[in-house]
């Protein structure tokens, strides 16, 4: 089975995560367009490269953030186009998860630069200042 080029850049952009805010901001500078638009159904749209990469680094202060963890449930390719299910487990520098989220992504290819990165979630936010517990998606739900 071969593997798409888009296919390897989201696994790759997503692998970088493990590291915390640097590794993410590595994928989003190494990958993303400088006019990349990041939009987020709790949040709407970022757009910029510099603004993403500012937001990304408020989203970890704020939130006390040292490692995201990312497993890929889905992953369908098209040229120029990527659709992830996965979730963004979030964790702190004590190892203590924060919030697992289920999320699914549409990262848009210009060439080997994301120009849009979609992620349609719930309002986990909300739900961690209201002191709810964010849950993970029970594998059973999984495919």
């Amino acid at each position: 089975m071969t593997v798409s080029g888009e296919e390897a850049m989201v696994r790759d952009i997503l692998a970088m995560w493990s590291t915390g805010v640097e590794g993410v901001k590595e994928s989003f500078r190494h990958y993303g367009s400088r006019n990349l638009v990041w939009w987020n159904s709790a949040r709407g749209a970022l757009t910029g490269l510099d603004v993403c990469l500012q937001a990304l680094d408020q989203m970890f202060d704020v939130l006390e953030i040292a490692a995201v963890a990312v497993p890929i449930h889905t992953l369908f390719t098209a040229p120029g186009r990527a659709v992830v299910e996965r979730s963004d487990n979030l964790y702190r520098g004590d190892g203590t998860l924060i919030a697992e989220i289920p999320v699914t992504g549409v990262i848009g290819f210009d060439g080997a630069k994301m120009v849009v990165w979609r992620d349609y979630c719930d309002d986990w936010m909300t739900k961690l200042s209201l002191g709810q517990p964010v849950m993970p998606v029970p594998a059973s739900a999984v495919l």
